[in-house]
């Protein structure tokens, strides 16, 4: 219970996971390595990040507070659709208002900062190779930016951008992800995947996956609407199997 850090135990006919990918790997690997279920060999592989890249544009205008306003402001892209040379997509860079200073208790600097600049958040298909393992209670995470192109292309394009606006977009040099994805991933049977095509688990009927960390593939954008619909497509089989089981 994140509330108040004790651990509980629940018990139900049915349970179904939708705890936000790292949650939900997090209570499977930690029920499959007491011994509560029984063993998922593909769990915790095919982990990824939805391509996320995000970066700090230093627009530096004194004359406005861009931390007002919409989190999300729409898109950013160049005229020239071969930017970043020809036949090279052009990855979805989306822009907003970072949070508003009046609400976090920061120094000056950040700050201005915060009024003064934006993010940017690139998205695309990574690898999803990533793995997830759970060792000494905690989740260890593999997983190598290198093996996913879509990374190289939006640290291009945030470059780009910078050049065209004369302000420079700042960023890390690994990314940092808002979309976890996989770990827990549909597939034809217990030795491709977790779950099958209705979200309920290999060999651990009455237990099902609902959120993205049933996604096999990165979505490559804004996971939102693709989540609800996995979702909503695991009640409509849950119930139209119960409903035929009653007859």
């Amino acid at each position: 219970n994140h509330h108040n850090g004790k651990r509980e135990t629940h018990s139900a006919a049915t349970v179904i996971l939708a705890a936000g990918t790292m949650n939900t790997l997090r209570l499977l690997l930690h029920s499959q390595e007491q011994g509560y279920l029984q063993a998922m060999p593909r769990l915790g592989e095919h982990f990824g990040g939805n391509g996320d890249y995000f970066g700090y544009w230093d627009l530096d205008d004194h004359a406005n507070d861009l931390s007002a306003g919409m989190p999300a402001r729409g898109l950013v892209k160049l005229k020239d659709e071969n930017a970043l040379g020809a036949g090279v997509d052009w990855p979805m860079i989306g822009e907003g208002a970072l949070p508003s200073p009046a609400i976090l208790p920061l120094g000056g600097w950040i700050s201005r900062k915060l009024r003064r600049g934006t993010y940017v958040a690139g998205m695309g298909p990574d690898a999803q190779d990533g793995t997830v393992r759970y060792r000494k209670g905690r989740l260890s995470i593999d997983y190598n930016p290198a093996h996913s192109e879509i990374f190289s292309r939006i640290k291009r394009a945030f470059k780009l951008i910078g050049e065209k606006t004369g302000r420079r977009i700042f960023h890390f040099e690994r990314p940092i992800t808002v979309h976890p994805t996989g770990g827990a991933c549909i597939g034809r049977d217990a030795t491709h995947g977790v779950i099958d095509s209705n979200g309920e688990v290999f060999a651990n009927p009455g237990l099902y996956v609902a959120d993205a960390a049933a996604l096999p593939k990165p979505v490559g954008g804004p996971p939102s609407i693709t989540i609800g619909a996995w979702a909503d497509h695991v009640a409509e089989q849950f119930i139209a199997r119960r409903q035929q089981t009653s007859g």
